[in-house]
């Protein structure tokens, strides 16, 4: 059977180079930035590319603030998607103070701890803190 697209029924459209803009103005235009790394690979490329292509955009920013990664792999074997944290710091893409740890660890181990600990011992903190909104159109607009 043929899918949606085929027929031309779909008008899903991906801009690989539009969600580049977006996502390095969300962050520089976002106070402070933390990220979460599970596992590596592409997305883990793409989400620290952001504040190295806010800079390329004329934005000013100091790297992520906050970075926790969560792998299976040493970075001698070269599965970290070739970047350590101090790798990533050398580059901007994470901040010279930032606060960051990497845990080896499976995530289906890991992540659901770390998310338990947040929840029972920051959860006060964390429910009072701004979020952000977002419009969603033709640009990404965030809002705290």
């Amino acid at each position: 059977m043929a899918d949606g697209r085929f027929k031309g029924q779909t008008q899903i459209q991906f801009d690989v180079l539009q969600d580049v803009i977006e996502t390095a103005k969300l962050s520089a235009l976002t106070p402070e930035t933390g990220v979460i790394y599970i596992g590596g690979g592409t997305p883990k490329n793409f989400i620290q590319q952001t504040e190295v292509s806010a800079g390329i955009f004329g934005y000013s920013v100091s790297g992520h603030r906050y970075a926790l990664k969560i792998t299976t792999d040493a970075h001698h074997w070269g599965g970290l998607s070739g970047c350590t944290f101090e790798e990533a710091q050398s580059w901007g893409k994470i901040a010279k103070s930032a606060l960051k740890t990497t845990v080896f660890c499976d995530a289906t181990i890991a992540l659901p701890i770390i998310a338990n600990s947040i929840e029972q011992n920051a959860g006060h903190e964390i429910k009072q803190r701004l979020r952000p909104s977002f419009e969603m159109g033709q640009d990404i607009k965030a809002t705290f």
